[in-house]
């Protein structure tokens, strides 16, 4: 059972395309949520880890053949394992967002540019336009992108708060 059958209508396009879906539904949620705080970041995080950790999951029994699917199966795992630590209610804080948040972003983009950049090598005399190349390319550019948000996270300091002033409304307010 190494051949994936060529007649599944679940591709790995399908994969990218869910993951970018929720990725966007988050980012929409957080950009015009008047809340900004840690219960509800966490709360997004937590729905967005957990659908996209369940489409992961689901893929590597659908899209992969047994020897490729481990990396799907994993990212998925770790992604669930994030999304149902920050739906724990009661450790939802300022400290327990970055330090979920930075854990996951680390580790999935370890492991997606790990993968991407072996699966990249081993596709190296496919021409440009095969599905497994850009799969690969795609994996290391998400799993650096990945890397990067964990990293840029690290230096935001926990307690960071902005106090502005709107002089129409004679109103301090702390963002």
């Amino acid at each position: 059972m190494t051949k994936a059958p060529a007649d599944r209508s679940f591709h790995v396009r399908h994969v990218q395309l869910a993951r970018a879906a929720f990725a966007a539904i988050a980012a929409i949620m957080v950009t015009f949520s008047p809340d900004h705080s840690a219960v509800i970041g966490l709360s997004i995080f937590s729905g967005f880890a957990l659908a996209t950790g369940l489409v992961l999951i689901a893929a590597g029994w659908f899209v992969y053949t047994v020897d490729t699917r481990w990396p799907s199966v994993g990212l998925g795992t770790l992604s669930v394992i994030a999304g149902m630590a920050a739906g724990i209610a009661q450790l939802r804080n300022d400290t327990t967002f970055f330090v979920i948040v930075i854990i996951w972003a680390l580790l999935t983009g370890l492991v997606e540019t790990i993968t991407g950049a072996r699966a990249l090598r081993a596709a190296r005399g496919l021409p440009k336009t095969d599905a497994a190349r850009t799969e690969s390319r795609d994996g290391v550019t998400v799993g650096i992108l990945t890397i990067v948000l964990g990293l840029g996270l690290l230096l935001v300091p926990t307690t960071y708060a902005l106090k502005y002033t709107i002089a129409d409304a004679d109103a301090t307010f702390t963002l």
